[in-house]
């Protein structure tokens, strides 16, 4: 078996990748697609159908002839505050009530200013703000071949404060609010982007032991078009305000047309283990960044990621699957805020699969003190049509009597239509 596999092409071109990759930084892993939602994102290994576009190019279905499957729409969205970003933006608003911090009675409430202080130390962190991705598209496989478009958005707020020009009451001191440079500043990439993708085997043989090994590469070719956005907010510095424009997202805006590739490779041993290794994005496409001071230096860059699936099948209805990211990400929008995510997710089919079920959990390793997210989705099936839903969310949440913050949630829908894998019975495969 090892002979067979050294000998194949596509190991020269894993080893180099490797060799590429050893040290990634990249933007947050989207998750695409209900069944990766559902178990919080743990597909690597197990992509179905005309998913593996994304999440594995080189995961294969079994044996088949005139296999087919469309998925339209694809829809699905994450977003994630850090540092209870909204949650404290609201506890100020609380305290000020109608007054702005430059009136004389906040200024002379002594606990309300330094209570107001405290949170601003509080959000002088690193990280702190808002991340979110959504996608939507649609999907085509036919047997080895895929097509497909996807839009994908990254977007957020960072917050900058000024915790130095915090006096109140006074505007002609050194340090006086009315001086500070406080600021918001969101911005977001939307792609478009065309894929097309292949497969081929590798290996396909039994071992010594009398089991069953089949090997596969993949690769997808993608055309991404990428508009980026900015909206700067100053406190009260608005010689860099963006809130005189017009139309400050369609002013600020950058676009930039490129090309880029994922590579795949999936083991597959008897029909219970699963094993997938996936790199998005391996030219690292540059976009510019768009920004409020029209800087020509700025860019995005979607870096290399990398992710590991595994997966198991206690019998054709119930699998248990783990991924997790080799990369170290970048948060899409937060400066300095890692993302390296481990996903576990459960799949159990009742009714001959016509019903499907999912639970999952991924945390973020990178960053200590991160969030939890619990996922569940819920998948049915009527001849060759599936319509399915999944969402998720953390477990914990909190609130005022008026308003509810989560700090971390995600869902996604699809309907698809779907043409199984047509199998010749056992007997004829052998010849009997």
């Amino acid at each position: 078996m090892l002979k067979q596999m050294i000998r194949q092409p596509y190991w020269i071109v894993l080893m180099l990748v490797l060799l590429s990759v050893s040290k990634l930084e990249a933007s947050n892993f989207v998750v695409v697609g209900t069944r990766a939602t559902g178990m919080a994102g743990a597909s690597v290994a197990i992509p179905e159908g005309a998913y593996s576009i994304y999440w594995n190019p080189a995961r294969m279905e079994k044996e088949s002839e005139n296999s087919w499957s469309v998925i339209f729409p694809t829809v699905g969205y994450h977003a994630e505050q850090h540092n209870h970003i909204f949650k404290r933006l609201d506890d100020i608003l609380d305290i000020l009530g109608d007054y702005d911090l430059s009136d004389d009675e906040i200024s002379n409430d002594h606990i309300a200013v330094q209570r107001i202080r405290n949170i601003l130390y509080d959000l002088d962190r690193q990280g702190t703000g808002l991340v979110v991705d959504a996608h939507a598209g649609c999907l085509f496989k036919k047997d080895k071949l895929m097509l497909g478009f996807l839009s994908i958005a990254y977007g957020g707020l960072a917050v900058d404060i000024d915790t130095e020009n915090l006096s109140v009451g006074d505007e002609t001191q050194p340090n006086s609010i009315e001086k500070n440079h406080s600021s918001f500043d969101s911005w977001g990439l939307w792609t478009h982007q065309f894929i097309g993708g292949y497969q081929f085997p590798m290996y396909d043989g039994t071992s010594i032991k009398g089991y069953h090994n089949f090997i596969s590469f993949g690769f997808t070719l993608k055309y991404i078009y990428g508009q980026s956005y900015s909206y700067y907010r100053s406190v009260y510095d608005k010689d860099v305000d963006d809130d005189d424009k017009k139309n400050p997202f369609r002013e600020n805006r950058r676009s930039r047309g490129t090309v880029s590739y994922d590579l795949g490779f999936h083991y597959k041993l008897e029909d219970f283990f699963e094993a997938g290794l996936v790199f998005r994005d391996c030219s690292s496409p540059i976009f510019p960044r768009a920004s409020h001071d029209f800087s020509p230096d700025e860019t995005i860059r979607l870096r290399v990621q990398t992710r590991l699936g595994l997966a198991y099948h206690y019998d054709p209805d119930f699998t248990v699957a783990l991924d997790f990211d080799l990369s170290s990400n970048n948060s899409s929008t937060l400066d300095g805020y890692k993302d390296q995510r481990v996903a576990l997710g459960l799949e159990k089919a009742f009714f001959n699969r016509h019903l499907l079920t999912r639970l999952g959990y991924y945390q973020n390793v990178a960053e200590s003190g991160s969030d939890s997210v619990v996922t569940v989705g819920l998948g049915t099936r009527i001849g060759l049509f599936f319509l399915e839903a999944s969402f998720g969310i953390t477990p914990r949440s909190y609130g005022t009597e008026h308003v509810l913050f989560i700090d971390e949630t995600i869902g996604s829908f699809h309907i698809s239509f779907f043409n199984p894998p047509t199998q010749k019975p056992q007997a004829i495969q052998k010849g009997q």
